[in-house]
């Protein structure tokens, strides 16, 4: 038995020491920096909830509209991964003139929501997105 989630780290990707912020669990990002100028990153973040995953869903999408300029839903939805429910979210948003792409996917065990959180420039996007698929199917949360 784990206490700690598991992850496998993508090939070139770097592991970062989170932050004092208790929710952020690990942090990740690419050994170099794409075209784009911009750094595709990746946080693993664990909450206590005892809401239910469609209503931590819709707070987390209000949390996330309200928390950043410029910001569209593209895709929310809930679907069963491995036997378990699992939240997916993607949003386009605009951060210091970079237009972004970010997904989100979470999931509930122990009254507990982790979520994978993988942001990229939009550009580079088509290139990342079934890596950031793949980082999610190899996230595993303590036993």
């Amino acid at each position: 038995m784990s206490s700690e989630p598991t992850l496998t780290l993508p090939r070139r990707w770097t592991s970062m020491t989170p932050t004092k912020d208790p929710r952020i669990h690990l942090m990740l990002a690419t050994e170099w920096l794409p075209a784009s100028g911009y750094r595709p990153r990746a946080v693993v973040t664990r909450e206590p909830t005892a809401l239910d995953l469609e209503t931590y869903q819709g707070s987390l999408i209000a949390g996330v509209l309200q928390g950043l300029a410029e910001a569209e839903l593209e895709e929310a939805e809930i679907y069963p991964v491995d036997g378990r429910p699992m939240s997916y979210l993607r949003i386009w948003h605009r951060t210091d003139g970079s237009d972004l792409m970010t997904e989100a996917r979470t999931w509930i065990h122990e009254d507990v929501a982790w979520t994978v959180v993988s942001t990229v420039e939009h550009t580079d996007y088509p290139d990342f997105c079934d890596l950031f698929e793949d980082l999610t199917l190899h996230f595993e949360e303590p036993t």
